[in-house]
């Protein structure tokens, strides 16, 4: 069935043009959400299709945190049931993991697992008495105390002490080579990578500091 070219729409993300199906019983082959898939205090219309959405969707997810899912074309946060409506399953299930993780972070003794493909956590009743967490889920051993891998051949003490040197000699390597950008208002760290012009600017990179 051909779409008349009344029904059809341009994306304000993708730029694609897609099909906006307004009878009710067609609506399911929509591209766009309908106004009255919105919550009420999202007062815009809805320019974006919908994979534009889910898309944006899990882009704040993994930005922002769950804290901050909503209308990607306001700032109205949503609830769970507008996230759902719109994310895509795998992102909705990650959401749901993620927002579990936070509660459970405030569980006392509660540690996640430190495995880079893992995400799962538990109660370590033993705490920072006795730092090996081993996952229940996958195995692997994480360290209660410092919230990463487990380390074998260095006690927790001898692992703040090396913490504490590798601070050391940041702060002194940036007091030795960085200076602050001229930039009016810009409050970075830079270190001058090479003496060049280029664009009539020099040539800088930034390092991560405080104004």
């Amino acid at each position: 069935m051909k779409t008349p070219k009344r029904n059809l729409e341009e994306c304000i993300v993708c730029r694609e043009v897609k099909p906006r199906w307004f009878i009710r019983r067609l609506v399911g082959r929509s591209a766009f959400p309908l106004r009255a898939d919105f919550p009420k205090s999202c007062r815009h219309d809805p320019p974006m299709c919908k994979t534009c959405i889910a898309r944006s969707l899990e882009m704040i997810l993994m930005s922002k945190g769950p804290e901050k899912m909503g209308c990607p074309q306001c700032p109205e946060l949503w609830s769970v049931k507008y996230i759902q409506k719109f994310a895509s399953p795998e992102v909705f299930e990650k959401y749901s993991r993620f927002r579990l993780h936070r509660v459970l972070a405030t569980t006392p003794n509660f540690c996640l697992c430190a495995s880079p493909t893992c995400e799962s956590g538990q109660v370590h009743p033993d705490g920072a008495e006795s730092p090996l967490m081993i996952c229940k889920q996958c195995g692997f051993k994480t360290c209660f105390v410092h919230q990463r891998p487990w380390h074998p051949a260095f006690t927790c003490e001898q692992i703040d002490e090396q913490d504490r040197e590798h601070n050391k000699a940041s702060l002194r390597w940036i007091q030795k080579s960085a200076k602050k950008c001229p930039g009016i208002g810009c409050g970075w760290l830079i270190e001058k990578v090479q003496d060049a012009i280029i664009n009539g600017a020099t040539n800088v990179s930034p390092t991560p500091g405080t104004s």
